[in-house]
């Protein structure tokens, strides 16, 4: 039986949203894994945790279909397909007695279609009572429950979801009966930064000598946003009008004292951040969710699918409207925000009021409608060229870059971590350790300098 996945477009309680699903060779919905990504999009999952959902049920699918008569159950069978993602189909003589010709997954891919198949046979042992694909057992052997804490402590963050320890007692330790294999940890100490030095050119030469002024003037915004305040390039295109305040500030310090005007900005929750101006909907909502239905007719763009779908990682807020303060540093970067953001203004303000958001399209064709992220990236490759470099992560050479240079920055002026993870909004003090370890290049001059002295 043949396997195709499609995305479907789905109409349920006046939502209207596109998800991937699997269909037979007749055309037929595999109902579990329909109803399955719809529970997930329902309890408000990521669209990637739906699209691996979905791409290790078609796995599984396609392997039951070739050797369902090899095995006399269900587990036993999933066992093997565990086994197959770690080591492909294909022998060492290049043949594939299944016909399937899988290459092997990495750990960490294989690791992730394993939970979500965990995840969808608990579902379905509940839903339709089917056997379990991969059942929770009691560990009662001192040798397993010691090689366990071991693996624990080595792999803690990814493998804190097969673990069942509610007297967080070793004794009492239960996982599944199919493991899969730790996931190799990778502690990365060349995190690249997007080199100060070259951050002036890149905004006079590569934004600079863009012919829209208003193009110049938007994208210059958006760059101080990611280098010089840290943000996700996704959490910028997040920002609403209503969100940006310029304020008369003092700067005061060893070398000048004088009052500057400067921005002050919150990032909110695209859905549940607080709507501007005190505003409620005629059923008491405050929330933007509810403005952008009420007011525009439009959803959150995190929700939406496709190029116009912007994500938000941050989950980490310190007030009740749910949304981060943005610190500039230094301080001249938000000083030259301010500065900008008044003349951007005159140009969004001939903008037609049909959405809230700060950072629109001036193009022709797509004049005002909300400036989409893939538009940003292919201009952002554009204006390194004007200044002789090509988009590369390792190089530092990309959006995400800014954040890194941000976080270095702040550790380079010795700011402290619970202060350096407020301002880059993370929930714990172990999400930016990877920002802010020295890399290769400091470690090395570090002991240089100690040989010296």
């Amino acid at each position: 039986m043949e396997i195709i996945k499609i995305n479907t477009t789905i109409k349920f309680n006046n939502e209207v949203f596109i998800m991937p699903t699997l269909i037979d060779e007749k055309f037929n919905l595999i109902i579990p894994v329909f109803e399955y990504s719809l529970y997930l999009h329902n309890i408000d999952k990521s669209e990637s945790t739906i699209k691996n959902f979905v791409k290790a049920a078609e796995l599984l699918y396609l392997y039951i279909n070739v050797s369902k008569n090899n095995y006399d159950n269900l587990q036993k069978l999933f066992e093997s397909f565990v086994q197959i993602l770690y080591s492909g189909t294909i022998d060492e003589n290049l043949e594939d007695p299944l016909l399937l010709y899988w290459f092997p997954l990495s750990r960490n891919v294989a690791n992730i279609y394993l939970q979500s198949l965990n995840s969808f046979g608990d579902w379905i042992v509940e839903k339709y009572g089917f056997d379990q694909l991969n059942p929770i057992k009691k560990i009662i052997n001192n040798n397993d429950v010691r090689k366990i804490a071991a693996l624990f402590h080595y792999n803690k963050n990814s493998f804190l979801g097969h673990l069942k320890h509610p007297n967080h007692d070793l004794n009492n330790l239960a996982a599944r009966t199919i493991m899969g294999k730790p996931n190799i940890l990778t502690m990365n100490t060349n995190v690249i930064e997007f080199p100060d030095e070259k951050f002036n050119q890149l905004l006079l030469e590569g934004v600079g000598k863009s012919k829209n002024v208003n193009v110049k003037l938007r994208d210059t915004l958006i760059l101080l946003l990611l280098h010089g305040a840290g943000l996700r390039e996704s959490e910028a295109l997040h920002l609403w009008i209503h969100d940006v305040k310029i304020v008369e500030e003092n700067i005061n310090n060893n070398i000048i004292d004088q009052s500057k005007l400067v921005a002050k900005i919150k990032i909110f929750h695209p859905e549940e951040g607080r709507a501007p101006n005190g505003w409620k909907s005629v059923d008491g909502f405050t929330t933007r969710k509810h403005y952008l239905r009420e007011k525009y007719n439009l959803k959150p763009r995190n929700t939406l699918h496709g190029k116009d779908r912007v994500g938000f990682k941050t989950r980490a807020f310190r007030n009740k409207g749910n949304y981060f303060d943005i610190y500039f540093f230094p301080w001249f970067y938000g000083e030259m925000f301010a500065e900008i953001w008044k003349l951007y203004l005159i140009a969004r303000a001939n903008i037609e009021d049909t959405h809230p958001y700060a950072f629109v399209n001036f193009e022709e064709g797509n004049l005002g409608k909300p400036y989409k992220l893939s538009t940003f990236n292919n201009n952002y490759k554009k204006y390194l060229k004007r200044i002789g470099l090509n988009q590369s992560y390792e190089e530092g050479y990309c959006p995400h870059a800014h954040r890194h240079s941000y976080a270095k920055r702040l550790r380079r002026y010795n700011i402290d971590s619970e202060t350096i993870r407020i301002t880059m909004h993370h929930s714990s003090l172990l999400s930016q350790e990877m920002y802010t370890q020295p890399t290769s290049n400091e470690i090395t001059k570090i002991l240089n300098d100690l040989l010296i002295e």
